[in-house]
């Protein structure tokens, strides 16, 4: 990912944790953060900005976007042996399920 889409993602994903803006607004920085992250190559740089994107999607309350955005970044990388990434989701798991309580 070049460094200017990395810049633009980390400054959408900052946006979205600033409790300033409304909820929507929140989740359409993320929305955008994914959507530069998705039409970049495909690298440990980008797993590593979805499990991102995605634990903020659990922190905004989307469980159905923080799943998919999760899922997605445990394929990626998966194919791409990107073993920080893999824990990194699964973290985001454990993160999701213990908020849920369930054991």
């Amino acid at each position: 990912m070049s460094p200017s889409k990395n810049d633009s993602v980390a400054t959408w994903i900052r946006a979205s944790k600033n409790d300033s803006y409304a909820l929507q607004e929140r989740k359409q920085f993320l929305i955008k953060a994914y959507h530069i992250v998705k039409a970049s190559q495909i690298d440990t740089v980008q797993t590593r900005k979805l499990t991102t994107i995605a634990y903020q999607n659990l922190k905004l309350g989307d469980t159905t976007l923080f799943k998919n955005r999760t899922n997605e970044a445990l394929a990626l990388a998966t194919r791409i042996n990107d073993s920080f990434a893999m824990g990194d989701a699964h973290w985001n798991y454990a993160s999701f399920y213990n908020q849920l309580q369930v054991f």
